[in-house]
Order: structure tokens, then C-alpha cells, then sequence
């Protein structure tokens, strides 16, 4: 078994996989699509817009029509810090275009100080809320973090802090939703050490620690005004969940939350809550897959259900995806994955076998026809499987060892329909790795991949 905690941190400080040097290589830069895939309408892509070396994780479409994106960049001394823009999704063009100094497209952009990570955000009530944790100074227990923010200019309008229950203790928040009623509901992590945070999200995996859940009235924080206050300060609802590490990527229906989490085992699962957060139930799913989203569905029979989905497996790493029910039956189990090529980006040698091709998803959502998954494809390091020199050599000479966004629809049923395989190309030609962080849909029925570089921030769209 291939410990899937491994996974988390074979991503690296950047949010993509740590890989060799794209010199050595050339870039696959003609799109692979496999079924009827829904075409790119535009992608863009920002090096400056937030920091040195800037990683996005998250992001959400608000109802202005523009997105917010959050995530983390390098700081001095060895130290992150959390960021966030807003951008205005662009209708063109197909071909990658650098948007740095494109007001137009990038509206405002948020900067936190150093020992800080911004990793999901939603709009709520008519603000931004954004959620992740602070460091004070090295050394110091994390603090995790929710701001609320002006959605035209990112300047912050409210904070709440969330400290370890124990004294010393280290607490970080890592998923944020909105329910149907309007409240804010926050997930992560609280009684860990500070250096049981890996990271969050695709930069690794909690360690340590209790599952918390949160939920606030957002017109409560919005009376409080702008001070930094405590969930006990504005009533909020607490639920420990302690079967878990961290309560992640939660989504909210009229009468349930669902998220996913891991426990001590480094076993994957899902985190059924009531809607007032009174009771919650724990399934675990020993298969070798670690999850990291949940979308909320209706099965055939018109019952609610989880799609959940993340990557790992028993012999290399694939996309994952299950259909599980609100009493933990899973319905359906699928994997996916190792794309191929142009015929005109084929190389003379064989390529590698497919255990050399990483898979590895971290978004999924919801449309009318199943769901829609968010992945990064590519190949890790040709030693990073057990194989033989010759396939070592096949490897070596694979044009995959280049990580593109990897972008998969997926039926209700657990079908594979359709997927498109994208690297960023820059108007000069050159193509960027890159994967596909989260994907959202538009009330057009658009799709919005959050796309990490190894360049910086990108947003794709997808649509007729």
C-alpha cells in the first residue's frame, strides 16, 4: 500500500508536484480530449499578481460575475504567506495570455503577512469570508483564521480567530461553506502541534489534531463590526469531530454537511453532520484512496448522496471517484486517468507504462450530468516506481514528465464521459506545467478550473 499521506507531501511547497526540469523536455502543448469534453474559452495566467512564487488552491465565482482565488506564496526567512485576488474571468483567448498588468482582469489582489496560508474561500452574505491560519512569529501556535472581505477591494471588514482548546495548542482552518439558510460553516483542524501542519490542501496533509466544525450568522459577525473576535463570541455553533484530523472541502444541502477527513490511520473517509451540527457520523473507506473534495448530489432514487473524490490506489496513483450515501454505502466506485498524447507530441521511444503517470484530483462539482473533476497529470520522477532501466529509460524520454491540468467528467452513474488534458501556452508559444487546483460552474453552466503554475496563478474557462 502506498501510504496516501505520502501523496500530500510528494506535492511540495508548490502545489504541484515537485518534477524535473521542463528543459529537458518538451511540453505537451496541444490540449488531449477524450469525449465530448466541453472546449476552453479562455486561460489566463498571472506571475506578479500576489507574491513571489504565488500558489493558488481555491477559489469561487461571486455574483458579480468575477472569481476569487486564494492560496499562498513564498516569504522571507523560509516563511508563506496567504494572498487572495479577484479577477474577471476573460471570453478569450483559447491560447495562454499573461494578465500581470491587465486591470481589467485582475481587479485587487490581498497580501497577509508572512506565517500565513489563505486556502478556501466562498461568498457569503455580500462579502468575501476567506479561511486558513496565521503564525504569529516562528516557533508560536497557529491561529486558524477566517476574514471577511469587501468584494470590490479585499480589504478586510472582519476576522475571526480560532485558538488549540489546549494551552500551546495549534488550531487552522482549511474548508468553508455556506448553508441553505445563510450561515457560514468552517471546517478544520484544532488541538495539533504546529509542526503537524504539513500543509493544507494540496500542500499536504494535518497530522494531528481533532476535526472542528463551525457555524456563524454572518449578519452577527457583520454587527460586531471589524474586531478580531472568538466563534464564542458571536454564538457560533461548535462541533468536535475527533475522529478525524481535520474536517475538509465541506458542502452544505438543506439538511446535511458532508466532508471529508482522515484518521490516525491515515484512512480516508467521509464526515456526515446535521445541518444544526447536534450529531455527526464518521465512514471510513479503507481502499488506499485519499479523498480531498465532496460534491452533494441526488442518487437516481432521488435521495441525497456524496460524490467524493480524490487519488491514490493499491499499485501507483490514479483519479478516485465514489458515490456514497447518507448512511455510508458506497454505490459506485471509479479511477481514471494516465492521458496520452498528440500524435505530433509522441516521442520515437516507447512511452512509460502507466504506473509512472501521477494522478492526483483535488476538486470536484457538481452539474445537472454528474460532476466535474479537477486533477494535475503527470509523471513524478522516473524512480519514484519500482521498474525495470528499460522502463526507466521509456521514462525518461516521455513528454508526460511535463504535469498539465487534467480536467474529468464523471456521471451519477460512476461513467467516465469525458476528459481534456491543457498546458498553459504563453502567447510566445512556450507551454508551463500546471494542474487544475478546483473547478466551480457558473449559472451559465461555464466551467472554472483554479490552476496552479509552476509560473504562478491561472484561471481556465470552459464553455460553448
Amino acid at each position: 500500500m502506498r501510504a496516501w499521506a505520502v501523496v500530500g507531501l510528494l506535492m511540495g511547497v508548490g502545489g504541484c508536484a515537485s518534477r524535473d526540469s521542463a528543459d529537458e523536455v518538451e511540453p505537451a502543448s496541444e490540449p488531449v480530449v477524450d469525449g465530448a469534453a466541453p472546449p476552453l474559452r479562455s486561460w489566463s495566467g498571472a506571475e506578479d499578481c500576489c507574491g513571489a512564487d504565488p500558489h493558488p488552491v481555491h477559489g469561487a465565482l461571486l455574483s458579480d460575475g468575477s472569481v476569487v482565488m486564494v492560496g499562498k506564496s513564498a516569504a522571507s526567512g523560509d516563511r508563506i504567506a496567504g494572498f487572495a485576488t479577484r479577477w474577471m474571468p476573460q471570453s478569450g483567448p483559447a491560447a495562454g495570455r499573461f494578465v500581470d498588468s491587465d486591470p481589467g482582469v485582475i481587479a485587487a489582489s490581498v497580501k497577509w503577512p508572512p506565517g500565513s496560508a489563505m486556502v478556501q474561500a466562498v461568498e457569503a452574505d455580500g462579502a468575501i469570508v476567506a479561511v486558513g491560519f496565521r503564525i504569529p512569529s516562528p516557533g508560536e501556535a497557529a491561529v486558524g483564521v477566517a476574514v471577511r472581505l469587501d468584494p470590490g477591494t479585499l480589504a478586510e471588514t472582519g476576522r475571526i480567530e480560532i485558538e488549540g482548546p489546549e494551552r500551546g495548542t495549534s488550531a487552522v482552518l482549511e474548508s468553508v461553506a455556506v448553508d441553505s439558510s445563510g450561515r457560514i460553516i468552517m471546517g478544520g483542524s484544532w488541538g495539533l502541534s504546529l509542526d503537524a501542519i504539513e500543509g493544507l490542501k494540496s500542500f499536504g496533509n494535518i497530522v494531528d489534531g481533532r476535526g472542528i466544525a463551525i457555524a456563524v450568522d454572518p449578519a452577527v459577525w457583520d454587527q460586531a463590526g471589524a474586531a478580531t473576535l472568538a466563534p464564542s463570541a458571536l454564538g457560533a455553533a461548535v462541533r468536535e469531530v475527533p475522529e478525524v484530523h481535520s474536517v475538509k472541502s465541506l458542502r452544505t444541502a438543506e439538511d446535511a454537511i458532508v466532508a471529508v477527513g482522515h484518521d490516525d490511520d491515515e484512512v480516508s473517509g467521509m464526515v456526515w453532520l446535521d445541518s444544526d451540527l447536534a450529531e455527526h457520523r464518521w465512514f471510513r473507506f479503507d481502499d488506499d484512496y485519499e479523498l480531498t473534495d465532496a460534491a452533494l448530489v441526488q442518487d437516481q432514487g432521488g435521495d441525497l448522496a456524496a460524490v467524493l473524490v480524490g487519488h491514490g490506489g493499491p499499485d501507483t496513483i490514479d483519479g478516485h471517484a465514489k458515490m456514497v450515501r447518507s448512511d455510508g454505502v458506497v454505490m459506485w466506485s471509479a479511477s481514471f486517468g494516465n492521458p496520452g498524447l498528440q500524435p505530433e507530441d509522441m516521442p520515437d521511444a516507447p512511452l512509460a507504462p502507466d504506473d509512472f503517470i501521477f494522478d492526483e484530483c483535488w476538486g470536484v462539482a457538481a452539474r445537472p450530468s454528474g460532476v466535474v473533476i479537477g486533477c494535475g497529470s503527470g509523471i513524478e520522477g522516473c524512480d519514484a516506481v519500482d521498474a525495470t532501466a528499460k522502463e526507466r529509460r521509456q521514462c525518461q524520454t516521455d513528454p508526460r514528465r511535463v504535469w498539465r491540468s487534467h480536467v474529468v467528467g464523471v456521471s451519477l452513474e460512476g461513467t467516465v464521459q469525458w476528459s481534456r488534458t491543457d498546458a498553459f501556452v504563453s502567447e510566445e508559444g512556450e507551454a508551463f506545467e500546471s494542474a487544475s487546483e478546483f473547478v466551480f460552474t457558473g449559472p451559465d453552466g461555464d466551467l472554472f478550473s483554479v490552476v496552479d503554475h509552476d509560473f504562478g496563478v491561472g484561471l481556465a474557462r470552459y464553455g460553448d
